[in-house]
């Protein structure tokens, strides 16, 4: 439509040259001047009208990834003229921003609301905002960058941890992290059941082995009072740390492109950020059932929730995820060893990490020794295809054989390991290893 204004304009202000050309009247080239100047005089107007703005944000208290969030914006102009037909975009290229239209009045300050999306958890420093309007013969569109500083946390979105039986073998049945972490580790006796590797031994019932020469173990009513160590590896892994500044690399282009119908065509995700997601699921899981948790992490300025329950626990350890970034110089291992005291005052851990460090599968051994149920979760390369399981052993076996010793070692220290992945659909699934799994890389 620019292209046609213009080209009217110059082809008006041609004729009226060869008018005067021809007839001798001089007045017909003042009057193509005028003509052709009036896109730069439209021009000049819009610049003026986008001066002497300021603006303050109301930012939300929570924020969750992949939903929209209004944020407030307050707009104050001097001058005795109006400003109409402003437009109020987001500067930041990771977020998705709806272009909001409005006017200022003399002697009004209006307040906008405008809906933005970021598609990622995190703490996002908003410090400008882009406002812009159209030059009045809509020819051009004049943006300005004005200050406006804020805070916007990002919480990750708590799903379903659901992690399917797999192995090949049909089950019946499905059962999730907190129940394969805190599995018959109530106070009220339910049963006597037979023994299953991971069992700690000091609940192992003596009289029935010595009736029946099988190994049988006490069985109690799960928990209402489940108490969970959530320990969330934050070690600067080389290939960990590149993998999120790619991710924030392909955010920023991918708001900026966007797509025809209005919805964002991919969403990048890195392994940090599943493994993110998954302590986040399993998180609001535990808490859902009245369990108590906390969260540790190894990074140096880390995310901390100490033990507590109910919703505002939650929220605290949602908060802490969302500003963890993998920058610690400790491995897990080594965070194990000053974390022991706090992991064994509760009844299970729940380790979270993308580094194949073997010597994990020692202090699993010894939580196991405290009587403790551990799991290991770490994330999948490759996408998850639904319904199959078959994924997990040759994720492991052919990108990260690391991985698939380390899931060995820490099923023979009497532990379980979970991979968590992305299914076809963005959502997230944890699916336990077997033992066939990791030992058919033989």
């Amino acid at each position: 439509m620019s292209y046609v204004k213009v080209s009217a304009i110059a082809t008006m202000s041609l004729f009226l040259l060869a008018a005067g050309f021809v007839s001798g009247a001089r007045q017909m080239y003042l009057m193509a001047m005028v003509i052709a100047l009036l896109p730069a005089v439209s021009r000049m107007v819009a610049y003026l009208s986008l001066q002497g703005l300021t603006a303050e944000r109301e930012l939300p208290a929570i924020a969750w990834a992949g939903q929209p969030v209004s944020i407030r914006l307050r707009v104050s102009a001097r001058g005795a003229w109006p400003r109409l037909g402003l437009m109020v975009t987001e500067t930041d290229p990771r977020l998705k921003a709806e272009e909001t239209v409005f006017d200022i009045l003399p002697g009004q300050t209006p307040v906008v609301e405008y809906a933005v999306t970021a598609w990622v958890r995190g703490v996002y420093n908003l410090e400008t905002v882009t406002l812009s309007l159209y030059d009045p013969l809509g020819i051009a569109r004049i943006c300005r960058t004005v200050e406006a500083s804020g805070r916007l946390v990002v919480y990750p979105v708590p799903e379903k941890a659901q992690a399917v039986l797999g192995g090949g073998v049909d089950r019946g049945a499905s059962y999730d992290v907190v129940t394969a972490a805190g599995r018959g580790s109530g106070t009220d006796f339910q049963s006597v059941r037979p023994y299953v590797p991971g069992d700690p031994l000091r609940r192992m019932h003596w009289k029935t082995l010595a009736r029946t020469g099988r190994f049988h173990v006490l069985e109690f009513d799960e928990p209402h009072m489940l108490s969970l160590t959530l320990v969330l590896d934050c070690y600067a892994l080389p290939e960990v740390v590149e993998a999120q500044k790619r991710l924030q690399d392909e955010l920023a282009s991918h708001a900026v492109l966007g797509s025809e119908d209005g919805e964002r065509p991919w969403r990048p995700i890195s392994e940090f950020e599943v493994l993110i997601r998954a302590a986040a699921s399993v998180a609001a899981d535990a808490i859902g059932r009245g369990a108590l948790v906390q969260l540790l992490c190894t990074s140096r300025v880390g995310a901390e929730a100490h033990l507590g329950r109910g919703t505002e626990q939650l929220f605290r350890i949602l908060e802490a995820l969302a500003v963890a970034e993998p920058e610690g110089g400790q491995r897990l291992s080594e965070a194990l060893d000053s974390f022991q005291s706090s992991i064994t005052s509760t009844g299970a851990a729940i380790l979270f990490t993308c580094d194949p460090d073997t010597a994990v599968a020692e202090r699993i051994a010894l939580y196991r020794f405290y009587g403790l149920r551990s799991v290991l979760v770490m994330p999948s390369s490759t996408p998850l295809r639904d319904g199959e399981l078959t994924w997990v052993p040759a994720d492991w076996i052919n990108t990260s054989p690391e991985r698939g010793r380390l899931a060995e070692q820490v099923l023979m220290a009497g532990g379980t390991t979970v991979a968590a992945g992305l299914n076809a659909d963005g959502s997230l699934s944890m699916i336990p290893v077997e033992p066939e799994h990791v030992c058919a890389r033989d």
